[in-house]
């Protein structure tokens, strides 16, 4: 093998390590994906139905630009399961170190919530309800993609108290 050869094998691997190594931290990064809540608004507040629109706000830390492709997602109100919201085949684009909006509509049976279920509505429909009357928890995960390389089940858990 000639040296000429053998330097640019030698320089390929070293470029491609550093570029796995690189992808690696900002991978790592991705863990770290953070959420809020904006934009909350009860749309219907009935007895057999209850609806609510609200913008999961997802922050990316990483130097990466990705797409989310699929989430998963259950919404608790006030420690209640009342919803799952599922997404896939997604072509949603989270630019690097940004955050984008990703809109959610929940709708829901509001007598699944029994017991807690006055107290809800009142926070709901009373301008003046107290500081956080009415708490709203995501849990579940979400997949994403960069280029040819896909992280699947994130998890979320965030919890909204306004």
């Amino acid at each position: 093998m000639s040296n000429k050869l053998k330097i640019a094998l030698g320089s390929t691997a070293l470029l491609l390590t550093g570029f796995l190594i690189y992808l690696k931290v900002q991978a790592n990064k991705l863990l770290n994906i953070t959420y809020r809540f904006q934009n909350f608004k009860v749309v219907n507040a009935g007895i057999s139905d209850f609806r609510f629109t609200t913008d999961l706000v997802v922050t990316n830390p990483s130097d990466l630009t990705f797409t989310i492709t699929d989430y998963d997602l259950v919404i608790q109100v006030e420690e209640t399961p009342v919803a799952n919201i599922k997404g896939s085949n997604l072509n949603f684009v989270v630019r690097k170190n940004q955050s984008v909006p990703l809109p959610l509509d929940v709708q829901f049976d509001p007598r699944k919530l029994a017991a807690n279920l006055l107290s809800v509505f009142v926070a709901a429909v009373t301008v003046n309800a107290r500081k956080g009357a009415v708490k709203v928890r995501t849990i579940g995960t979400i997949s994403v993609k960069y280029g040819v390389f896909g992280l699947k089940n994130l998890p979320i858990d965030y919890t909204y108290e306004p």
